[in-house]
């Protein structure tokens, strides 16, 4: 029993680290909202009847305007 809790501690550990895990972006590019895919899905829910709630907005990778 003690075995079978001490894997299910780690796999749970293992599986909330890997889901809070992001790569960066790469050097020279920079992560932006993206409001051209909201655009495109807001108007298709509002065709559809739908609606959308954004928990985390959609973002795309521009290249960095260097200072």
């Amino acid at each position: 029993m003690k075995r079978a809790m001490r894997v299910f501690f780690l796999c749970t550990a293992a599986l909330t680290l890997a889901g809070c895990a992001t790569w960066p972006s790469p050097p020279g590019y920079v992560e932006v909202i993206d409001q051209q895919k909201i655009q495109l899905v807001e108007r298709w829910a509002r065709t559809n009847n739908t609606q959308v709630i954004w928990i985390t907005a959609p973002t795309r990778k521009v290249p960095a305007t260097g200072t």
